[in-house]
């Protein structure tokens, strides 16, 4: 922001857990937290797309964000 500072009203919330965790586990723990939004940061790509659809269709009656950034 061209070196301006400008105040937040946020809050962050970081949660970590056994990355070998089946979709069954990882799907249960996240409807227990039934948070607003899940980023998927680890994995192959493959693998996290399919997560990803499979997390989608689970939680399409929420109004919950799934975003799977490009691992950099």
């Amino acid at each position: 922001m061209n070196g301006l500072t400008a105040p937040l009203n946020m809050q962050v919330h970081y949660i970590s857990f056994l990355a070998h965790a089946d979709f069954a586990q990882t799907s249960t723990f996240l409807k227990e937290l039934m948070p607003p939004n899940i980023i998927l940061v680890h994995g192959e790509a493959n693998e996290m797309g399919r997560l990803k659809q499979k997390l989608i269709t689970q939680f399409a009656d929420r109004n919950t964000k799934i975003i799977s950034p490009k691992n950099c």
